[in-house]
């Protein structure tokens, strides 16, 4: 073989490995920006939730603390399909899709702020509000991680029996 077929084949051997790291960095710079633009980053979860001032009333129409259970949930199915009594009663019943629950007090009037690290793995948070009698009680909110994204913080309406999004301060 002659000189110059040899250094032509070293240059092109030289291109065709170095053309596969190229593709392979171009490759990966796509998926990364596909990944920022499309999956929900959402480092912290901001809740702001306001009681009103009639709230959880008792048999006298005395205003009462709710107390409420928040749910970082890797799936919302089980959390959308339990009852208030298993939710009551324990974890048990979501126990596969949660990554992590705190409960919290509020009183008639109260806010509280939330924050604390989002799980990665998190998609969704649920909130249960147990009150006094919830028979008819709209007692939770699941809340997709992407809505952080759209609103932070999250505020939350918890009224005399029922717990909603507030849509009014975005």
């Amino acid at each position: 073989m002659s000189r110059i077929m040899r250094g032509a084949l070293g240059v092109s051997l030289a291109l065709a490995v170095s053309a596969c790291g190229t593709w392979q960095s171009v490759k990966d710079g796509t998926v990364s920006t596909t990944k920022a633009i499309f999956e929900t980053k959402v480092k912290q979860m901001n809740l702001v939730v306001t009681a009103r001032g009639a709230l959880n009333q008792d048999a006298r129409g005395v205003s009462l603390p709710v107390v409420l259970r928040i749910y970082q949930l890797k799936d919302n199915k089980p959390f959308a399909t339990t009852t208030y009594e298993q939710v009551l009663a324990g974890n048990d019943a979501l126990k596969a899709a949660t990554l992590s629950s705190r409960d919290m007090t509020l009183g008639p009037g109260q806010t509280l702020e939330v924050s604390e690290p989002m799980d990665e793995a998190a998609n969704y948070v649920g909130v249960a509000a147990f009150y006094r009698n919830a028979e008819s009680a709209e007692w939770s909110v699941l809340v997709a991680k992407a809505r952080w994204k759209k609103t932070d913080p999250v505020r939350l309406l918890v009224l005399e029996r029922s717990l909603e999004i507030d849509t009014e301060h975005r």
